[in-house]
């Protein structure tokens, strides 16, 4: 695997990562990134907002 550069038409700076038989932009492996952390956050701020099975609630 190594990483790889070039310029579009455009001439911006592009980043991939190549193999053997495949290629990816390292933009989209970022992106993936992020999503999957925000997916997790968001799980588990969920999973604390609800209570748990074996929790009971004192009534004062």
């Amino acid at each position: 695997m190594l990483l790889q550069t070039y310029r579009d038409e455009r001439h911006s700076r592009h980043f991939d990562l190549v193999g053997h038989n495949w290629s990816i932009d390292l933009v989209t492996i970022t992106a993936s990134g992020i999503l999957v952390a925000e997916f997790a956050c968001a799980e588990q701020a969920r999973a604390l907002e609800r209570p748990g099975r074996f929790s009971r609630r004192v009534e004062p």
